[in-house]
């Protein structure tokens, strides 16, 4: 999908309308024509269509301010079509919209080609009229086809980066039997933990918690088998091995042009609210949000499951653990969450257990 600088665009959007208006009026003035109406119109449209994305566009997530403002520019479109006179030609607007359905970039233009061609044998009483209004619909067309582009293209890379998740998950736990379901279940329980956060009033963004949660231990790909399958605690230097596994997963994600968020969530995701995770060491509130909430479902799924090196923990154990945690391994402005959440967690946990269970009699 093609990209562009939002602030770029914005600085020639507003240079174009300076230059374009001081021009009109220069032009208007030096042949001693009247300054209708219409001028006006399509100058306070322009002002007000765009100064409010220009205002708060930085506020936008980064990954919807192209779409964001393509649509503005839509919208804006539109609303002069409206203005400039010659209103009968309105109803071809739509054209361009629905020509997108067939999702054929010849249909499209020649079609439209054919709609540009009524625009021209109207009868009109003005020719600059049908100018600018020829204009502004060509402005239109390709809007409309660049905001068709972001659509398409952003359902097949969605469709894509769903399948590399699937791929990358098994890949995953293909090397250890016991975390079979792992990554699935941790991003479960992050969602969970995430919207009680956010009941209690918390900020944290629900897509990429989970994207990150997917992807968490992806960096376990690394690791030789023997150290994640070891029956028995690992040495020191199989410990050491085993914590480079986020900065592996980091460094992965970061070939598939996933954002610096969800990069840095799954590099912290071990990280200690006390300072003594890795791989950074990071304090507090210095560690990335979706990271702490990882922390806390990544651990009550490790607690409440099978290992090589032992038996699951019951879930209130593993919640016991947890709440005598907060503080140091974990952030304690997450244990309210923790709280509220907990039943739903283990509610989830319990149905993944007979499944499981019901899969092995099967």
């Amino acid at each position: 999908m093609m990209k562009f600088d939002i602030s770029r665009m914005l600085r020639m959007l507003w240079f174009f309308v300076f230059v374009a208006s001081f021009s009109l009026i220069f032009i208007y003035k030096y042949f001693n024509f009247n300054i209708d109406a219409t001028f006006y119109k399509l100058l306070i449209t322009f002002i007000t269509g765009y100064i409010p994305f220009t205002l708060c566009y930085k506020f936008i997530p980064q990954h919807l301010q192209q779409e964001i403002l393509v649509i503005n520019a839509c919208i804006v479109t539109l609303i002069v079509s409206i203005i400039i006179p010659f209103a009968n030609h309105f109803f071809l607007f739509f054209i361009p919209v629905l020509s997108l359905l067939v999702q054929c970039r010849t249909c499209f233009y020649i079609l439209n080609t054919v709609v540009l061609f009524f625009f021209v044998t109207f009868e009109s009483h003005n020719f600059v009229t049908v100018i600018i209004e020829f204009s502004v619909f060509i402005c239109f067309i390709i809007l409309v086809r660049y905001v068709g582009e972001i659509i398409f293209t952003s359902i097949q890379r969605n469709f894509h980066f769903k399948k590399m998740i699937d791929a990358l998950i098994f890949a995953i736990e293909t090397k250890d039997r016991y975390t079979r379901g792992h990554s699935l279940r941790v991003a479960e329980y992050a969602i969970i933990l995430g919207e009680y956060y956010i009941f209690l009033g918390g900020k944290v963004d629900l897509e990429k918690l989970k994207i990150s949660a997917l992807l968490h231990d992806v960096g376990k790909v690394y690791i030789p088998d023997n150290i994640l399958t070891k029956n028995g605690p690992l040495t020191i230097s199989e410990y050491s091995t085993i914590k480079h596994h986020p900065k592996y997963g980091a460094d992965i994600i970061k070939g598939f042009d996933y954002s610096e968020d969800i990069i840095s969530d799954i590099l912290h995701h071990h990280e200690r609210y006390d300072g003594k995770g890795y791989p950074d060491g990071l304090v507090g509130e210095d560690i990335p949000i979706n990271s702490r909430i990882l922390a806390i479902v990544d651990t009550f799924d490790a607690l409440t499951s099978n290992r090589s090196y032992r038996n699951a923990f019951s879930k209130e154990e593993a919640k016991k653990i947890i709440l005598d945690n907060f503080g140091t391994q974990f952030d304690p402005n997450l244990r309210r969450s923790f709280e509220f959440a907990y039943p739903v967690l283990a509610e989830n946990k319990s149905s993944y257990d007979l499944k499981t269970f019901v899969e092995e009699i099967i």
